[in-house]
């Protein structure tokens, strides 16, 4: 099954090559560590390479993820005890997240390299009513906030929903998405119903929500989860019509991505044996 060509790791070598190349780094070392390195001169907060996807759970690993940057992934001005998790919830999110990163790396050699690039470090702090997320302006980093319940599979799906953020955000950061200012893009006018949360959201989070749901219809089928894959098919039948309405908030290159959104969506719907009508409709853009 095909997915978003941005999510490819052809793609993202290039966009980091591109990157690592533009900020003089190092040549002679990895396309990792240039990327981490790179990232370290463009951040506020510095990020520790062990080479490998590294756990860090809020207020104990102070040396992958500082009081500071937890307090500002969670949008909180300091770190609660609350958002700590106890020593025996840290040991099963371990095995757990372990486990949904060999799911991911089940799926192919290339997704695998993708995550392993593209994630650094996974800061694991508690918050209720929310599962995680990432920030633009802390690339490599990503916060999650699994409860007991969550599976393997849970994991698997929350991790590779934020590395399809973080894929994005590179993108953003290297070619350009938008042709209007984020406060523009969250009026009235701009709200495009999200893939994902099934609400009117500002058209940038309408955005990577599309994104998100088209990569996870390809983790999702790889997986064998067809009946998740309908679901997430369902969010992207009702987004993309009101983003392709609304692509003068992209630049060109956002449209290209969107464009190429639609057609894979449409592989997707086709061989999961759904109607594409509607989004042929949507291949040629505005």
């Amino acid at each position: 099954m095909t997915c978003p060509a941005f999510t490819r790791f052809n793609s993202v070598a290039d966009n980091i090559d591109t990157l690592r190349y533009a900020m003089s780094a190092d040549p002679g070392a990895d396309r990792r560590t240039s990327y981490v390195r790179v990232l370290n001169r463009l951040q506020s907060w510095r990020l520790v390479d062990e080479g490998d996807v590294q756990f860090a759970f809020a207020g104990v690993d102070d040396r992958l993820a500082s009081a500071d940057l937890v307090a500002h992934f969670l949008d909180q001005e300091v770190l609660h005890s609350c958002n700590v998790y106890a020593a025996d919830e840290q040991q099963a999110i371990s095995i757990n997240a372990a486990h949904g990163l060999a799911l991911i790396a089940s799926t192919g050699a290339s997704v695998a390299d993708v995550v392993t690039h593209l994630l650094v470090v996974v800061l694991f702090a508690r918050k209720p009513e929310y599962g995680g997320g990432s920030r633009a302006d802390m690339l490599g980093v990503v916060w999650l906030a699994p409860p007991n319940a969550w599976t393997a599979l849970d994991y698997a799906e929350a991790l590779w929903h934020e590395t399809v953020h973080q894929a994005l955000f590179l993108e953003e950061m290297v070619h350009g998405l938008y042709a209007a200012p984020v406060g523009q893009m969250a009026d009235g006018p701009a709200l495009v119903i999200s893939a994902i949360r099934r609400a009117r959201r500002p058209y940038d989070l309408a955005f990577h929500a599309a994104c998100v749901a088209s990569g996870l219809v390809h983790l999702n089928f790889s997986l064998g989860r067809t009946s998740r894959c309908s679901w997430l098919l369902d969010g992207l039948y009702r987004t993309l019509p009101g983003l392709h309405a609304k692509s003068a908030y992209l630049s060109s290159n956002g449209r290209a991505i969107l464009s190429d959104l639609v057609e894979c969506t449409a592989a997707q719907a086709e061989l999961l044996g759904r109607n594409v009508e509607r989004l042929s409709r949507l291949a040629i853009m505005p």
